[in-house]
């Protein structure tokens, strides 16, 4: 979560005005301003967040979450704009994945529904539904044996997944096509111990957006408390 602070003292007549007629007002215009603040950089966020990242639906956006300001001290005051879900937090620093099996399982575009990358794994793909393929590593001297025998094994027994490997790669295939023209179709990539990201920091530049339009709502908030205390 991420504390959003802004400071008063750059409109300084409205400001001593309210500091002479009223504090409670004066705590008031900051509270309007800290919050407002917040719930402009969660609309922006959320905005950000969908243009940077590929999103399947509108969850993650939904989550970004501000807590108002509230009290009455300046000092402390604050209001939070921030994200409850890890995965969002990962994104902003651009943390990877490491395998906590033999690999990092990446879908390929085949393994979504529809080919289309913002969507879902599909679930005759998902990895829950595929299970445990054959244990063991097929006989062969060499990637291409191996793989010949795998294939083999897989139309005997009528199987429509098979692991195949290359010199440095290795993934789940679907096996299309009949018994004499078999033809594969990858669909999880299984060559990675670690897979990297680049650093997203959407937060940060929302932060930086609506702290610009910062001393508008602060001017307006004090206004507001100004006409209410029937100062002209």
């Amino acid at each position: 979560m991420l504390n959003i602070g802004v400071d008063l003292r750059g409109l300084d007549e409205m400001q001593s005005a309210l500091e002479q007629l009223s504090k409670k007002g004066l705590a008031a215009a900051a509270r309007e301003t800290l919050t407002q603040c917040a719930f402009h950089g969660r609309r922006i966020w959320q905005e950000n967040l969908e243009g940077s990242n590929i999103l399947r639906n509108r969850f993650t956006q939904s989550r970004v979450l501000v807590v108002p300001a509230r009290g009455s001290s300046l000092r402390d005051m604050e209001a939070v704009l921030g994200h409850p879900s890890q995965y969002v937090a990962d994104l902003e620093e651009g943390k990877g994945d490491r395998a906590k099996g033999s690999a990092v399982p990446i879908p390929e575009l085949a393994a979504r529904t529809g080919g289309d990358k913002r969507k879902l794994v599909g679930k005759p793909n998902k990895l829950a539904t595929i299970g445990r393929l054959a244990k063991g590593r097929p006989r062969g001297s060499t990637h291409k044996a191996r793989n010949a025998q795998a294939l083999r094994v897989a139309r005997k027994m009528g199987q429509k997944l098979v692991v195949l490997e290359g010199p440095r790669s290795r993934g789940i295939f679907r096996v299309l096509g009949g018994r004499r023209k078999v033809k594969v179709r990858k669909i999880w990539d299984l060559s990675h111990r670690t897979v990297s990201r680049p650093k997203r920091p959407t937060l940060q530049r929302s932060l930086d957006a609506a702290l610009q339009l910062a001393p508008a709502i602060a001017e307006r908030a004090m206004e507001k408390q100004l006409e209410l205390l029937k100062v002209k």
